[in-house]
């Protein structure tokens, strides 16, 4: 199964893509405010899908591990990352001055 056609079953299953990487950020945030006990900034949804990204590419790096699903997961993660992430932000962030 292709990436997109996975994302539409996935959004039947689960949902809006956005909501759901917003609970998720949100979720992740509390977890890492207890940790540390201390107040930290919000994480933004883009930040979980990038997070989400990883995980899948961890997991596909593993060897003699093949699953298309991690490359296909990492696709829609990436893909949702990039759509939310102009959504999530006021503008586009500054670059380092050198």
């Amino acid at each position: 199964m292709k990436h997109k056609e996975v994302r539409e079953e996935r959004k039947k299953k689960y949902g809006d893509a956005k909501a759901n990487h917003t609970n998720i950020a949100n979720a992740w945030h509390s977890i890492l405010v207890s940790h540390y006990q201390q107040d930290l900034p919000a994480l933004p949804p883009h930040v979980a899908c990038l997070m989400m990204t990883a995980f899948k590419l961890v997991r596909a790096a593993l060897p003699f591990q093949y699953d298309d699903d991690d490359f296909i997961d990492a696709r829609n993660y990436l893909d949702f990352a990039e759509e939310t992430y102009e959504k999530n932000t006021d503008k586009t962030p500054e670059k380092p001055s050198k």
